[in-house]
């Protein structure tokens, strides 16, 4: 695993080889396929559309299912999750596991 290093810009990861962030890029593609889409089917009924909701819908889920092997792969959790802050997280009820993943990557601190 290579390292993370801080730039001007933000976070540049070169260490973003695991399988959450590789499943990540392919989702961030995905939802910039979205718009234009919508912007010609903005029922979203076509065709195009349902199966471009279905690989972003199974990405999703993959990504949440996976276990988190860096920082990162959290924080690229959370966005999926929310959809860049559209939604909220879910509480330890309705995923405990993906609070169990931010436990163990801070070392099971309270």
């Amino acid at each position: 695993m290579n390292a993370i290093y801080a730039t001007d810009s933000g976070l540049s990861a070169v260490a973003t080889q695991t399988p959450i962030m590789n499943l990540f890029r392919e989702w961030e593609n995905l939802r910039k396929e979205e718009g234009p889409v919508y912007n010609i089917s903005p029922t979203g009924e076509d065709e195009e559309t349902k199966a471009l909701n279905t690989s972003l819908h199974e990405r999703e889920s993959t990504i949440m299912a996976a276990p988190c092997q860096i920082p990162l792969d959290f924080v690229a959790k959370i966005i999926v999750w929310t959809g860049y802050g559209i939604h909220a997280l879910p509480d330890a009820y309705k995923n405990p596991d993906f609070w169990a993943d931010a436990r163990r990557l801070i070392g099971g601190a309270a």
